[in-house]
């Protein structure tokens, strides 16, 4: 593979180096605003009896693991293949799962979409993200971060959004939210397709295979000299994504079960208050030394889930929605102080095993309180099973807080012997 700085359809201008990143950006957004899309309708299976409490949970958790599949073995696919053919992929993916989840009517339909939609999304946050990072302007590096990192969570939550507002005007909410977003994908690769090429893949058939196959291989290493960092960035990962999880799959139907005259439209505003105000987190918090950045983080991230224990007791609507828009600003400044203390510590080589090391545990052991989670929910209900869960993301939240307290005295007291 032959990552080239300047590829001979670069030299046709900025046009269309700014033409390429705008279509790669849309794609992201097409892709991201379709899983957004399944969360609010999860009460409208389960009232319907097409799909069970577990059963939705279930679907999340396929997801979850689908995505981290994607990003850990298929995350470097397009650095052989081209980063148009892998961008193609992801939208022919995101396109496939929305067809199989068109008229959802049993467990297995909606776990299946959801899993494809998972490696479908894995995909695009890697193959059409190195597009946006290959295509930024030159000295626009803010701008590509902002894109790759604003982009997943604002569309998942407009996704979510839009959801509720079909199901609160249209009959077969999920067939026109799905079709529309088949549409979007359509449009978007038509975007991706007239985007430069910006990797040059080896030309012979045997070459490519080779370097293919390598980076199948995904790469998962922690140094012995940051695992306790790890430990804390694991810890804030995994308690801010079990609360995630939660909202993305139960959170609709936790508002349908308290708040029953609030309507579909309010379902979509908890998930998206959750997740579209991550994108603030890192940015609030982002003059301050990484270790203050995370504890500031996790202290704001616990406010916000306390604040949503009694909202759900004062059935308070509108203090469930704030709460939840300060569990995911201190969900955003928490992950990324955490893993700022981690990077900093790290060498180059070593950095994307890490990474690689931290989403496998985060994501894959998140799934499991939110499917236990619905377990027990569709046993006693919600209301006994909130402080339950609650509790459990604020022993992960303690946790985290305490190994970056601890190593910031022995970093401290290291510095002055």
């Amino acid at each position: 593979m032959s990552h080239v700085d300047a590829p001979r359809d670069l030299e046709l201008g900025a046009a269309r180096r700014r033409l390429g990143f705008a279509g790669a950006g849309a794609a992201m957004a097409a892709v991201m605003l379709a899983a957004g899309a399944p969360g609010p309708l999860h009460p409208v299976y389960i009232e319907a009896g097409r799909v069970g409490t577990a059963g939705v949970t279930a679907s999340y958790g396929a997801y979850l693991l689908a995505v981290t599949f994607a990003v850990l073995v298929l995350g470097r696919v397009s650095d052989v293949v081209g980063r148009r053919p892998a961008a193609l992929a992801s939208l022919a993916g995101g396109a496939a799962a929305c067809l199989v989840m068109l008229d959802v009517q049993s467990t297995q339909a909606l776990v299946m979409g959801r899993l494809v939609q998972g490696v479908a999304t894995g995909m695009a946050m890697t193959s059409i993200g190195a597009m946006v990072v290959d295509l930024r302007a030159p000295g626009r590096h803010q701008l590509a971060s902002l894109v790759t990192s604003a982009t997943p969570t604002g569309a998942v939550a407009l996704g979510a959004v839009a959801s509720g507002v079909a199901i609160s005007r249209i009959d077969v909410p999920d067939r026109t939210l799905y079709t529309a977003a088949i549409v979007l994908t359509a449009i978007a690769a038509v975007g991706i397709l007239l985007a430069p090429e910006t990797v040059r893949p080896p030309a012979a058939p045997t070459h490519r295979a080779r370097e293919l196959a390598r980076n199948l291989r995904p790469t998962i290493t922690v140094p012995s000299s940051v695992r306790p960092l790890f430990a804390g960035a694991a810890a804030a990962y995994l308690a801010a994504w079990t609360l995630g999880g939660f909202y993305q799959s139960l959170g609709p139907s936790l508002a349908q079960s308290t708040f029953p005259s609030a309507g579909p439209v309010f379902w979509g505003l908890v998930v998206a208050s959750m997740l579209g105000s991550t994108v603030l987190g890192g940015p609030l918090t982002s003059r301050l030394a990484p270790r203050a950045a995370g504890l500031c983080g996790l202290a704001t991230f616990v406010t916000g889930v306390v604040g949503v224990l009694l909202a759900l007791e004062w059935r308070s609507g509108a203090a469930f929605l704030a709460a939840s828009v300060v569990a995911g600003i201190g969900f955003g400044a928490s992950t990324s102080g955490s893993m700022r203390a981690l990077v900093a510590r790290l060498g180059g080589e070593s950095v994307a095993g890490t990474l690689a090391a931290i989403y496998l545990v985060s994501y894959t052991f998140a799934s499991i309180p939110a499917f236990g989670g619905g377990l027990l929910i569709e046993r006693h209900g919600f209301a006994a099973m909130m402080p339950w869960y609650a509790g459990l993301v604020i022993l992960l939240a303690a946790a985290a807080a305490v190994v970056l307290v601890t190593t910031g005295r022995r970093d401290a007291a290291a510095r002055q012997s």
